[in-house]
């Protein structure tokens, strides 16, 4: 006996309405639980090859104190009637959040006299962020009081990372102000 589709079709629209329904249920249920049997076959091969090793990957909790600390960097200076201006930037290359030192934890070192900044902005005049994310670099400008050129240096202290914030770091960078004046570095 072969069995013929259009027969079948035939077949069953010749059934009363309700053996119709009960017929069209139980092929969706059949079906139903062949995909949820192939879905669980697929799942336990997929957790068969899983390495637990590196499920989980957590960060370690260790930081090399030994290695120099180098986000912040300076670009170049303006000096002018309102003060002097310093465009530094913050790159963060890191898998951690950088939080940024406060204005207080920020001092210019020139010619022996400490300088704290009267403020610190985005490029764009907005307030700077406060931790700089990872794989990121953001741009600032600090604003210092009128300062007499001349050499010294930019502490950046209080820095930490947010999976580290019992770790403090600092940067102090190295500046010339009257190089940092004339070579007025523009980044692409």
């Amino acid at each position: 006996m072969r069995l013929n589709p259009e027969e079948l079709i035939d077949n069953l629209q010749k059934k009363p309405y309700a053996t119709r329904v009960k017929i069209l249920w139980g092929s969706i249920i059949v079906v139903a639980l062949i995909l949820v049997f192939v879905w669980i076959l697929g799942l336990r091969s997929t957790i068969g090859h899983l390495d637990t090793a590196d499920l989980i990957k957590t960060p370690t909790k260790t930081l090399n104190n030994s290695t120099p600390v180098n986000y912040g960097q300076v670009e170049w200076a303006q000096s002018d009637a309102g003060g002097l201006k310093i465009f530094f930037n913050f790159n963060n290359q890191t898998q951690d959040i950088l939080n940024v030192p406060a204005l207080s934890n920020i001092s210019l070192d020139i010619n022996g006299s400490a300088v704290t900044p009267i403020k610190i902005t985005d490029r764009q005049g907005n307030p700077f962020v406060q931790k700089v994310l990872s794989h990121t670099q953001n741009f600032g400008i600090l604003v210092f009081p009128r300062t007499p050129d001349g050499t010294g240096s930019l502490t950046f202290d209080q820095m930490f990372f947010e999976l580290f914030p019992d770790r403090l770091l600092s940067q102090e960078i190295d500046i010339d102000l009257k190089k940092l004046e004339k070579t007025g570095k523009l980044r692409n």
